[in-house]
């Protein structure tokens, strides 16, 4: 079995982050079983300019989201609240 291991956002924030360059894809296309909750998230966070991309998400992890989704049982669904995060967005949290 896999450990799960539990990261602080202190930690998180110390990794060196690396762009892979994969393409970002419309969740609303691309994973239309998935619940979407991106009003809340622009309300807490300073209106539309700061989320303009909360939609997106890179290919592969779409890809995953979507096998996670038919993972779940019957009238369960995955809720998105804010994907894409700008840099500035992601110092804020």
């Amino acid at each position: 079995m896999n450990k799960l291991i539990i990261a602080s956002n202190n930690e998180l924030r110390k990794l060196n982050v690396k762009d892979n360059h994969e393409n970002l894809v419309d969740l609303r296309v691309f994973c239309p079983k998935i619940v979407f909750k991106i009003a809340h998230y622009i309300e807490k966070n300073g209106g539309c300019e700061a989320v303009e991309d909360a939609h997106f998400a890179r290919k592969g992890v779409a890809e995953r989201l979507n096998i996670a989704q038919d993972l779940l049982s019957t009238g369960f669904r995955l809720m998105i609240e804010c994907a894409h995060r700008s840099p500035k967005m992601q110092q804020k949290s």
